[in-house]
């Protein structure tokens, strides 16, 4: 047997006064009296204690000194000599993609998936040691190797998720690398599905444990939980071609394990929920080959939810109005166009969503308008926000226009 703080038994010297205390003779007062006639009755019925006399009450002596061992002992936290064989080499890789910071769960996707990696600090044990992968554009070791407890906490609290995407395939490889050749080495993978791949990849293996999980619920005759057995979808490419929140996140903190190889097991915490997403997907500008003082502007939106959307798009050069775009977009449509303004001195221009409202109608439509009456709607409450507009990073844009150089 081991233990993980040793020094933890110089607190032992608890006991010195414990046990000074509890054989303390207590010294009487001399006071005064007309007669003794009665003092020596109470004093015969109640003498001084002697050394002795003390240990009489041995046994409750013996308990409270237990005790102090115990805490003592628990302090120390010891550990079997088959628990340090069975030492763990843990690597946690972080989904740091845009789509992390969907608010359709308690805070943000990206905020449960902290909570959770918290959680699996909470439970290494002496001689475990733990690395933190972040998984965005490129993988990157946080932090490598490491069992000091608070190191790794503020290791954790300082990752914060980008605009990018995430590369859970290469964070996997890297993570593997980490661990090397140990016996007991595990990736605990912590991301909302939305990953660059194909369906068959990563996401495609996630369906594969769910659809498994769903079976085995089915054949025990008893119904699976919404929030943790619900079919995945995957909708990779949409991801990197649409702002839509990839609805293969069906749970809120779901968690599966799957074997990678004889001695790195993959276990997977996935979050969020199946959200839809409205956004820009394209904004550009150039310089006009026509016009000497115009530019041209490229602008798409599309409505990655299942429900028709209305809303405008405002355009600012440098914080001045340039235009406001309405459209009326239906679930999945893609809204585009291409405007030509004129401006001399260039600057930062700025498209922004607002206004973003339900249409109540659920009939069919054309598609986005600039003109014309706007059909019956209705403005997004914040509860409901994030299942129609989960990711706000995407409602904003921003492109640079040159200045135009007069010879």
């Amino acid at each position: 047997m081991s233990f993980a703080a040793p020094t933890a038994f110089l607190l032992t010297a608890i006991v010195l006064p414990v046990i000074a205390l509890y054989i303390l003779k207590v010294r009487l007062r001399r006071v005064p009296v007309s007669t003794n006639l009665f003092w020596k009755q109470v004093f015969e019925e109640k003498p001084p204690r002697a050394l002795w006399k003390n240990l009489r009450h041995l046994f409750s002596l013996l308990a409270q000194l237990l005790l102090l061992l115990l805490l003592v002992f628990a302090v120390a936290d010891p550990m079997l000599s088959w628990q340090a064989l069975q030492a763990r080499r843990i690597v946690l890789v972080i989904d740091t993609s845009a789509s992390m910071k969907a608010d359709d769960v308690a805070s943000s996707r990206f905020e449960a998936a902290r909570k959770s990696a918290h959680a699996v600090l909470d439970g290494i044990r002496f001689r475990d040691e733990v690395a933190i992968v972040t998984a965005g554009e490129r993988p990157e070791v946080v932090l490598g190797m490491a069992s000091h407890l608070p190191t790794l906490r503020r290791t954790l609290d300082g990752i914060q998720p980008l605009d990018g995407i995430a590369k859970l395939d290469a964070s996997i490889d890297l993570a593997r690398q980490l661990i090397g050749d140990h016996p007991n080495g595990q990736v605990v993978v912590f991301t909302d599905g939305c990953a660059e791949g194909d369906e068959e990849g990563v996401t495609g293996e996630l369906k594969d444990q769910e659809q498994a999980a769903i079976t085995a619920a089915l054949t025990r005759d008893s119904t699976p939980d919404d929030s943790t057995a619900q079919t995945a979808t995957t909708s990779d490419t949409a991801l990197r071609s649409a702002p839509g929140v990839n609805p293969s996140a069906a749970s809120a903190a779901d968690s599966r394990s799957s074997p990678v190889s004889d001695s790195i097991s993959i276990q997977w915490h996935q979050f969020g929920l199946a959200a839809g997403n409205v956004g820009i997907t394209q904004f550009q500008a150039r310089r006009s080959l026509v016009d000497p003082i115009g530019y041209e502007v490229l602008l798409s939106v599309r409505n990655a939810s299942d429900t028709a959307v209305n809303g405008r798009v405002e355009l600012e050069l440098d914080g001045i109005p340039a235009d406001v775009l309405p459209f009326e977009l239906q679930p999945g449509q893609l809204w585009t166009r291409s405007l030509e303004k004129t401006s001399l001195e260039g600057g930062l221009l700025a498209a922004s969503l607002v206004q973003l409202q339900v249409r109540e109608s659920s009939g069919p439509s054309t598609a986005a308008a600039d003109t014309g009456d706007a059909p019956t709607a209705a403005v997004i409450s914040d509860e409901h926000r994030s299942l129609i507009n989960a990711l706000a990073v995407d409602d904003k844009a921003w492109a640079i226009v040159p200045p135009r150089r007069i010879r």
